[in-house]
């Protein structure tokens, strides 16, 4: 008698725990998890990149990290079509806006755009992405504010500054000498030029620096090229505002030098075009033949005098 209730006890238990777990009032009913965590960034300064155009990228252009100190901007390429990309940690991602400021004007150029849910990978990064064109103006500062929301109503802003290249200042040197103008002209003794190249402002824009020599008589380039006509760029020093390069010319001679420099993603900028002479071929103009002819005469007239 005893064994059958132990039996039939079991049995109970066993039907009654299969009539709760199928029951399906209760599977109406799920667990609920409190989500408190708003969407956290990928890394403390890389957040937002700045990728050339997926619909026409340019090989010359590469990818930029925007960071959140406005003291040190990433670098914006003007006019040019660009993929901001912004990396988060979020299990749950809802939306993301992006708003663009131009802090010089404070103008609002961008007012709470949505972006696209570009990809989520697992466990849970996700990326949004936004397209926009850079303004073509040179050395204008833009902050990127993005606020993220998850399904849970977490919030999270961060905001990323980028500056467009250009605006690049400086002077070139030859031999110690400081190229004062364009129009300036040097008379050397030597065939041999230490050429170095000053940046005062833009240093971090700049691609690379150019000095090209033409001969003044056959407009034809001496230096500059290598044997296949490919430029020589000047080497940029570990100050990271200085550029250096040595240079012999072929011959004795009047030369033209042109230092021009080449800012990422904008137009080239001439700083250094002049005259240079070597050898015997110093530059001659019609004052300095009438001085000198004035000193023969001069000189003729006294020791004719001295004579009588």
């Amino acid at each position: 008698m005893a064994r059958a209730v132990t039996w039939l006890a079991v049995c109970l238990i066993v039907v009654g725990a299969l009539m709760v777990a199928y029951n399906p009032l209760l599977s109406r009913y799920a667990t609920i998890i409190a989500d408190t965590t708003p969407p956290q960034p990928s890394s403390a300064n890389t957040l937002l990149v700045c990728y050339p155009s997926f619909d026409n990228p340019d090989p010359n252009l590469a990818a930029t990290s925007l960071p959140t100190s406005s003291t040190s901007p990433g670098l914006l390429y003007p006019g040019k079509s660009c993929e901001l990309v912004l990396i988060v940690y979020e299990d749950n991602p809802d939306v993301a806006t992006i708003t663009i400021v131009d802090q010089s004007s404070g103008s609002t150029i961008v007012s709470s755009a949505s972006m696209r849910l570009h990809s989520q990978t697992s466990p849970n990064i996700v990326r949004y992405a936004y397209g926009w064109t850079v303004p073509s103006s040179l050395s204008k500062v833009y902050a990127f504010t993005v606020l993220v929301k998850d399904v849970a109503g977490n919030s999270a802003t961060w905001t990323y500054y980028g500056q467009t290249s250009g605006g690049v200042q400086g002077y070139f040197t030859i031999n110690g000498v400081k190229v004062q103008s364009t129009s300036d002209v040097i008379v050397l003794k030597t065939r041999s030029l230490a050429v170095e190249f000053y940046a005062t402002s833009g240093a971090s824009s700049i691609q690379y620096v150019h000095v090209t020599i033409k001969d003044q008589k056959t407009g034809t380039y001496v230096g500059g090229f290598d044997q296949y006509g490919q430029p020589v760029y000047m080497t940029k020093a570990s100050s990271g505002d200085k550029w250096t390069q040595s240079i012999t010319l072929p011959y004795d001679g009047k030369f033209i030098i042109t230092g021009t420099v080449y800012p990422i993603g904008a137009s080239s900028v001439t700083l250094m075009s002049l005259a240079v002479s070597t050898g015997a071929e110093f530059p001659i103009d019609p004052l300095t033949v009438a001085g000198v002819a004035l000193i023969a005469v001069g000189a003729i007239v006294f020791v004719k005098t001295r004579e009588d």
